[in-house]
């Protein structure tokens, strides 16, 4: 891993890409809540050693986002 991933600007670089992915695969456009998700340092909330989270588990969360969205009037 390269150290710049490491340091406080490597890291806004690395939150705003997975923000923009986020929303993207829940296919949604919002700016406010890109810098929201850019923003908020996930770290603190994850176990000591990491913590994996696969696609599998994600997807029931986006269904149930596309299915509010599409009974939007």
């Amino acid at each position: 891993m390269p150290d710049w991933l490491l340091d406080e600007a490597g890291l806004a670089i690395v939150r705003r890409a997975y923000a923009r992915q986020m929303l993207a695969t829940a296919n949604v456009r919002n700016d406010r809540l890109e810098q929201v998700f850019a923003t908020i340092r996930r770290e603190g909330f994850l176990a000591p050693h990491g913590a994996l989270v696969r696609d599998a588990d994600l997807e029931p969360l986006l269904r149930r986002g596309r299915r509010a969205r599409e009974k939007r009037p």
